[in-house]
């Protein structure tokens, strides 16, 4: 089993998605800095804890606990880029292998936002 402690909110992207002239999308600076920033920390845990994706289970269960200070969060796609930020990291081989989840929020305007996350074989 892997687990990871990530600091800081972990935005929406779905929702975010911004149109340019052309009809090309983007995602604004904020958003991406702020995935950019889970996938430095999920690189460092994984580096730091010497952590090896689980290879050759092609299935995956993966449980988010996410530490909000309000209920202002859309919990499914915040895990949705939950699993892209851990693909990116390289945490997990591919998010198409995840076949069973678990996602919790709680809210507490006092604690810093996170999220913790652990992945398993099934």
């Amino acid at each position: 089993m892997i687990e990871l402690i990530l600091q800081g909110r972990v935005p929406s992207k779905k929702n975010a998605w911004k149109a340019r002239a052309g009809g090309k999308h983007y995602l604004p600076s904020q958003i991406q800095a702020d995935i950019d920033a889970l996938v430095i920390q999920a690189q460092a845990s994984k580096h730091r804890l010497d952590l090896k994706p689980i290879q050759g289970k092609k299935r995956l269960r993966v449980i988010a606990e996410f530490f909000v200070h309000d209920e202002h969060i859309d919990l499914d796609n915040a895990f949705t880029t939950l699993l892209d930020v851990l693909q990116k990291a390289g945490v997990i081989e591919n998010d198409r292998y995840v076949r069973a989840f678990g996602v919790e929020e709680h809210v507490d305007p006092q604690r810093e936002e996170s999220v913790r996350v652990n992945v398993m074989p099934l």
